[in-house]
This record gives C-alpha cells, sequence and structure tokens, in this order.
C-alpha cells in the first residue's frame, strides 16, 4: 500500500493518568507524538475531574441544618468527565489531526452535556493546546 508521504513519518499513543488525594480525584490524556525526529513530545489533556469523595463529607457536617447542607452540596462540588474522539476527516496540523473532547457533569451549578471542545496540534510547541475556555484546563488532583 502506498502511504501519503505526510503519515510516512508521524505515530502517536494515547493512554490515560490518574489519582486520587484527600477525596479530590482527577485524570489525563496523555498523548505522546513521535514526528520522526529526535524528540517525542508528551500532551497532558484533562480527562476528569471530582471532589465528591472531599466535599461529600465536608458537607456533612450541616446535617443540622438542610438548607445549608444544600446549599453547601450545590455550591461546591464538581464531577466532571469526558470523551476524546481523533477528527480524522479534518486536516492534520504538523501531522497529527484534531481532536475533539466531550464533557459531561457539573461544576457547581453549570451543567455540562456533550460539551464538544476542539484542540489542534500545535507543531511549533509540540503539543496539543486546550483551549482556554476548556472546563478541564488545568485541574490539579
Amino acid at each position: 500500500m502506498d502511504v501519503p508521504r505526510i503519515w510516512q513519518r508521524q505515530m502517536g499513543f494515547l493512554t490515560t493518568h490518574g489519582d486520587v488525594h484527600q477525596g479530590v480525584s482527577g485524570s489525563h490524556y496523555v498523548l505522546f507524538h513521535h514526528n520522526g525526529g529526535r524528540k517525542i513530545g508528551v500532551s497532558w489533556l484533562g480527562e476528569s475531574h471530582s471532589n465528591y469523595g472531599y466535599y461529600g463529607d465536608k458537607c456533612e457536617i450541616y446535617e443540622d441544618e438542610p438548607k445549608r447542607q444544600k446549599d453547601c452540596v450545590k455550591n461546591t462540588l464538581f464531577d466532571l468527565d469526558s470523551k476524546i474522539k481523533i477528527l480524522r476527516d479534518q486536516t492534520p496540523n504538523g501531522g497529527f489531526y484534531p481532536i475533539q473532547i466531550a464533557v459531561n457533569g457539573h461544576s457547581g451549578q453549570k451543567k455540562y452535556r456533550q460539551q464538544v471542545y476542539r484542540m489542534n496540534f500545535d507543531a511549533k510547541s509540540g503539543k496539543y493546546i486546550e483551549p482556554k475556555n476548556y472546563v478541564l484546563k488545568d485541574i490539579d488532583y
């Protein structure tokens, strides 16, 4: 099979990394990309984030004050998850296809239902760039 020249040297690998600290959990998509040169790039993109294990217990201190407990839960809890998709039908940048991440869940009272974010590969920096408004950008857990 004759492979187009642009695809002969580019390849990548996708995995995830996650952890939990004091009831706050999170995970990242970890994309390794190699353009045929000597450097292997890596992109860390937020995948999921939840603080139910921490604030769920913390809000229990208001068990004698139901309204205050409800407000605590409603205003401080977040639970977000996502699914990633490689957009193979789009034009590649730097030899790599753009990706799409769809987010579901909530952050406080704000709900996310299949909220789609598109990320392109930046050849200059050698990684995928999260949009500024990406709800899972720069998560810490």
